[in-house]
């Protein structure tokens, strides 16, 4: 490097405090950064289209092919952006609505004497 050995130790010790002045500022923009800038999350009720897996979890569904159904059923309103399907929150909600409703009303409508109840 040099032919001074002194020079070689001050160059030595201005990198090693310019690298703590580096690391020092960076941290220091970093953290600035982060309290002016908060990171919102979006509310889960403002997502207004899930992805597959947001809709599987929601549904309870564990295949692709049961996805498919739906879609090609007409019973969820969907798109296709790329290669990856999106699919309305407020449709799946209502398709959950809906069946929930059907197998309440089948079971509360039923009359006493009914076979079906009488099977349970």
């Amino acid at each position: 490097m040099c032919a001074n050995p002194g020079m070689e130790k001050i160059l030595a010790a201005i990198e090693f405090y310019l690298q703590q002045f580096k690391t020092e500022v960076v941290s220091d923009i970093i953290k600035a950064i982060s309290q002016a800038l908060p990171v919102s999350k979006i509310p889960d009720d403002e997502i207004t289209w899930l992805s597959p897996e947001q809709t599987r979890n929601l549904i309870g569904l564990k295949s692709r092919n049961s996805m498919k159904k739906l879609r090609e059923s007409g019973k969820v309103h969907y798109a296709k952006i790329g290669r990856e399907f999106r699919y309305e929150r407020k449709s799946l909600l209502n398709y959950i609505r809906e069946k929930s409703t059907m197998r309440y009303s089948i079971t509360r409508n039923l009359k006493s004497n009914s076979p079906l109840r009488k099977a349970k």
